[in-house]
């Protein structure tokens, strides 16, 4: 039994070691597609933070609005 425990083990070993292999080519090809997306995704979340920054000082603007809006209305009725 334990004969055939080390078996498995081995061959799964051997076909884990085998199967992994990539062409050095397909590597580099696949690092540069990895290092470009990273550029991207930088790039998406300086983006991303600055339309936050944006929606905040519209949020704000908008409060604001709606306050000067308020008082109008109270002025009127």
């Amino acid at each position: 039994m334990l004969r055939v425990i080390r078996y498995f083990a081995l061959g799964g070993l051997l076909l884990t070691l085998g199967a992994s292999c990539v062409s050095k080519k397909k590597y580099l090809a696949i690092q540069a597609s990895n290092e470009t997306l990273h550029g991207k995704l930088d790039e998406c979340n300086r983006s991303l933070s600055s339309c936050m920054g944006d929606k905040s000082v519209m949020e704000a603007r908008i409060a604001e609005l709606q306050n000067k809006n308020e008082h109008l209305v109270d002025q009127v009725a």
